[in-house]
């Protein structure tokens, strides 16, 4: 009487363990961020079907230089896997105008293999070759304007662009003597002396849609 009882109790221990077990492998997981991913004609409604009705919300999303406006959060409570996302038909929450990553760190990653928190020095080594970033006045501040001649290709399609951005820290960690020196201008190599001092590092990306 006790045997079957007892291995009930182990099949369900072990049940619940490979259930642990999935459930962080699927929060550690990678997540592709490109514009097939998100495409110009997804719709909020995609995103609940395929991530889950506690995943995806309507919330307050901020700009470039925006005020707080509705859109579309997916993973909200996940800071590695937050997504924010501009409609281009608010009313409908369909055809993104920009789908972002921002922070520290991330899950989601690049075709090319760049996330959030990568460095200047790491994707310059990837590269294989000095790439072009704006300064860190200018709008768009620390956008890569073109990889040269190295191996990292653009991530874009038709109609679909995806920006990646850097940042210095602006706590006061960055030599000022190196910070003034790419503040001023409108773009630098990455191989500028002072670039390389501060090495920043992704800090966000976008995916924009043209207006459909």
């Amino acid at each position: 009487m006790v045997a079957p009882f007892v291995k009930t109790l182990a099949a369900m221990f072990l049940l619940c363990g490979f259930s642990a077990l999935n459930a962080q492998q699927e929060q550690n997981a990678t997540l592709d961020f490109s514009c097939s991913t998100f495409p110009s004609n997804l719709s909020e409604s995609d995103l609940l079907s395929r991530y889950g009705q506690g995943n995806v919300i309507t919330a307050m999303v901020t700009g470039a230089d925006d005020p707080p406006f509705e859109g579309t959060v997916l993973f909200p409570n996940d800071d590695d896997g937050r997504v924010e996302i501009a409609w281009n038909d608010p009313k409908m929450k369909q055809s993104p105008g920009w789908v972002r990553i921002r922070g520290q760190r991330s899950r989601w990653r690049l075709p090319n293999g760049i996330s959030l928190g990568d460095d200047l020095l790491g994707i310059e080594r990837r590269n294989g070759f000095p790439f072009r970033l704006s300064s860190f006045s200018v709008e768009g501040q620390g956008t890569v304007r073109s990889w040269g001649r190295g191996r990292i290709q653009n991530s874009d399609t038709e109609g679909c662009r995806i920006k990646i951005s850097f940042q210095p820290n602006w706590d006061g960690t960055d030599d000022p003597m190196f910070l003034r020196q790419v503040v001023q201008g409108r773009e630098f190599s990455s191989g500028h002396p002072a670039m390389q001092a501060i090495n920043p590092r992704v800090r966000a990306v976008w995916i924009t849609h043209p207006v459909r």
